[in-house]
């Protein structure tokens, strides 16, 4: 239970966080000191963590988790709790954000099919689906794709969003034309 919820979690040396500017892992690599210097801990959430199975000396855990989270830092810190040492063997993503394995294409299909993979490819106006949309009028895109400041005569009723939050940028035929903070 105590790696499942919100804690804070010690990213590992070889990660792409940042100290004093620089990655991790670069300072981790280029070994100045004998022990590599580690991020700082970020807060993260484990929404579900369960046991798959338990054979001989390996553990196979399902796990869904947060941005951030690090899972060869959730093996070294299981075995470190049980006091026998741990390390990630394995690692396979089913979920990505909206998206899931089940969604996607073998490679091996990929290179059979070329067609078909081409046609699978999703559209950009489908990435980041939780975004609101905001649809242009044509010089709505037209001064969106030339960076101008929008107003309220180039696009349709402004979806009432946190100011902070982006939104996703359509012209009229659904096709994604850039993402914007509506304050």
């Amino acid at each position: 239970d105590e790696f499942r919820g919100t804690f804070l979690q010690q990213p590992p040396a070889f990660s792409a966080k940042k100290i004093g500017g620089k990655r991790s892992h670069k300072l981790a690599r280029a070994r100045q000191t004998a022990v590599p210097a580690l991020p700082a801990p970020a807060p993260v959430t484990v929404h579900r963590l369960d046991i798959v199975a338990c054979d001989a000396d390996r553990v196979t855990l399902t796990l869904d988790c947060s941005a951030g989270f690090y899972v060869r830092s959730l093996a070294h810190d299981l075995g470190e709790r049980l006091g026998v040492g741990a390390h990630l063997a394995a690692l396979r993503r089913v979920r990505v954000g909206d998206f899931q394995v089940d969604g996607a294409i073998a490679l091996d299909e990929i290179e059979r099919n070329p067609a078909h993979a081409a046609a699978a490819v999703l559209p950009m106006a489908a990435m980041l689906p939780r975004l609101p949309g905001f649809t242009l009028t044509p010089d709505g895109v037209r001064r969106a794709i030339n960076g101008c400041e929008l107003g309220p005569g180039d696009g349709a009723q402004a979806p009432r969003v946190d100011p902070e939050s982006p939104v996703r940028l359509l012209d009229r035929a659904g096709v994604l034309v850039g993402i914007a903070r509506s304050g």
